[in-house]
């Protein structure tokens, strides 16, 4: 059984989409965040809205460059909740991420398994997709609720489906996903 998102064990898809996809999407969270009206459409006054960024763990590539996003978004927003769901190393996150962000561990995709710094292991890696990929609907449900719990009103994912997946399934807009990355109005009630 798995715990509250702070203690939750386990993987997630490790089917990332390619970088072209990662970066259109965070290009998408950025545009979105550019102007104050773009911003005022995720909140409403005291409802505790957050945004939540699912961050592959796999390098320091994914949780560098969303970073980046975060801290702007919460300079732009600093009233605005901003939880990381992430199996990123908590030391980097905790050096580079803005004040009151809070980062809830959790691997959210199980990305390459590497034996060596430039030597991947392929059946480790498809074993533990296949693995993860066997309870996702389940996950997805759990991950879902939370969301909801969370009044979460955004996922963005760099780029693991399971904040994909989550998002959908929670009736918010889940950048990461082509079909999310134009917003309006209708996306938040």
């Amino acid at each position: 059984a798995r715990g509250t998102p702070e203690g939750r064990r386990g993987g997630c898809p490790g089917a990332g989409a390619a970088a072209s996809g990662a970066d259109r999407s965070l290009e998408a969270a950025v545009a979105l965040h550019a102007t104050d009206q773009g911003v005022a459409r995720l909140t409403s006054p005291g409802s505790g809205p957050a945004v939540v960024f699912y961050i592959s763990g796999h390098g320091f590539g994914h949780a560098s460059r969303t970073i980046e996003v975060i801290n702007a978004l919460v300079d732009r927003r600093p009233d605005l909740r901003v939880l990381i769901r992430s199996s990123a190393s908590a030391w980097l996150v905790e050096r580079t991420v803005r004040p009151g962000v809070t980062l809830l561990p959790g691997e959210v995709d199980t990305g390459v398994v590497q034996i060596d710094s430039l030597t991947l292991d392929a059946a480790e890696s498809l074993r533990r997709a296949d693995a993860f990929m066997s309870t996702f609907d389940a996950r997805v449900a759990e991950e879902s609720a939370w969301l909801r719990e969370q009044h979460a009103v955004m996922t963005v994912s760099d780029l693991p489906p399971l904040g994909i997946a989550a998002g959908r399934a929670a009736g918010v807009p889940a950048l990461g996903d082509r079909k999310s990355t134009r917003l309006n109005s209708s996306h938040i009630t």
